[in-house]
């Protein structure tokens, strides 16, 4: 089965972090930039609140609860930032599976086809008639399993990266009825509409940096207050 050369190029970085920040422009992947921008932001703003910590601890008559505090908020400030950093990344990875999967349609199409297909087979079985709905979703959840487990390894690391996202076995189940009618490729091109929808709704829109307009005053707030109380 197809896949575009770019779209495996992304998914063999995906475990190279530096790699992927390194390429991500040839590639087509937005915010590196702004992952920079973030991890700067956060460690400059926390090297400056360790500093003026530093100094107050410097002039203040000295204890061993200060010494703890200004300890505390030193590592408190790495993790922050640490963790500013992994939601940039994350941020990164969500743009980069944009790519994947726009550059991808054809092949999902081509999916979402061979998926109806075994869908078809699996809900016709008489095991599966008596199943309940909860039981159903995991039958089916348990197919797309095995189907993904039988794909070429680049294939199946991207369309896990997809679909793992999705409740893909619940769409399937809602659609039993129209994949019994044996219409498969209708079946997989609403299939097809009801993954884009999801995911460009759920993922891809969603996708932001805008909890950093709160962290890193926060984050600044709060260290000050920190060491006006406690250190100064």
């Amino acid at each position: 089965m197809y896949i575009n050369p770019t779209s495996q190029q992304i998914i063999e970085l995906l475990n190279k972090p530096l790699s992927l920040l390194r390429q991500s422009g040839t590639l087509g992947i937005r915010g590196v930039k702004r992952l920079i921008g973030i991890i700067f932001l956060f460690a400059l703003s926390n090297l400056i609140l360790d500093i003026y910590a530093i100094v107050s601890l410097v002039l203040s008559d000295y204890t061993h609860t200060r010494l703890l505090n200004l300890l505390l908020l030193i590592i408190t400030g790495i993790g922050i930032t640490v963790f500013a950093a992994y939601k940039a990344y994350q941020y990164l990875m969500i743009n980069a599976l944009q790519v994947i999967y726009t550059l991808s349609k054809e092949t999902i199409q081509h999916v979402c086809y061979n998926i109806v297909l075994k869908a078809d087979q699996v809900f016709n079985s008489e095991s599966f008639k008596s199943k309940t709905q909860s039981e159903g979703v995991q039958t089916t959840t348990r197919f797309i399993a095995e189907f993904y487990e039988k794909q070429p390894s680049v294939l199946k690391k991207g369309l896990q990266l997809v679909f793992k996202r999705i409740p893909l076995a619940t769409m399937l189940m809602d659609m039993r009825t129209e994949i019994l009618n044996g219409d498969h490729k209708a079946s997989s091109e609403k299939l097809l509409g009801l993954i884009d929808s999801f995911i460009t709704r759920n993922i891809f829109e969603a996708n932001n940096t805008k909890w950093v307009g709160w962290l890193l005053p926060a984050n600044i707030l709060f260290f000050y207050l920190w060491i006006d109380l406690a250190i100064s």
